[in-house]
């Protein structure tokens, strides 16, 4: 427990409203083996992934501007944002942004590692000049990168989503008669 947060305490809270209301309590979320293959599917670099990552990327100034000027019947993501944030204790925010941190810190070294070595490759087959060894990882880092973000966005934020919509759907449909709570 760092800095006294409590991570995951609102899944036992519900559990237990559900108990005492005698309502059933469902699972809707993937497993790490759905949500992994999905991840997996969606890195290696078929044409159809790498249309796919080039068209999210020409999607960004739209998803800006929508996200900047919501339409009226759309959520304020930048305001919810701001008001989650600031109705966390200081231990939560720190809690995330050092969270943040470290997780960067470990991705970053996990690319350095793979541009390094790629490069090294290269340089040892007489393809990259040793002075222009930085350039080079550089530019096999912006480009891992500039792929593997819309990946992972489309792997692990939207098609989980998706996957999480069609399972309470099913669910709803399957206890027709029952009383829900989303």
């Amino acid at each position: 427990e760092c800095f006294q947060v409590d991570a995951g305490d609102e899944f036992l809270a519900a559990e237990r409203e559900a108990q005492r209301r005698q309502l059933p309590c469902l699972c809707i979320d993937l497993d790490m083996d759905r949500l992994c293959s999905r991840f997996a599917a969606a890195a290696i670099p078929y044409p159809q992934n790498l249309l796919a990552s080039l068209r999210a990327w020409l999607s960004v100034p739209r998803h800006a501007l929508r996200i900047c000027f919501p339409w009226k019947c759309d959520v304020d993501v930048l305001g919810c944002t701001f008001l989650h944030f600031v109705s966390f204790r200081l231990g939560t925010c720190f809690s995330f942004l050092l969270g943040a941190f470290c997780a960067s810190g470990l991705v970053a070294l996990l690319l350095l590692l793979l541009g390094s070595g790629a490069e090294s490759a290269a340089e040892g087959a007489g393809v990259v000049k040793p002075e222009d060894r930085q350039a080079v990882i550089s530019d096999i880092l912006l480009a891992i990168e500039l792929y593997m973000a819309p990946c992972i966005y489309s792997a692990m934020v939207a098609a989980r989503d998706q996957a999480m919509y069609q399972s309470m759907a099913s669910q709803v449909r399957s206890r027709s008669g029952c009383q829900r709570v989303v």
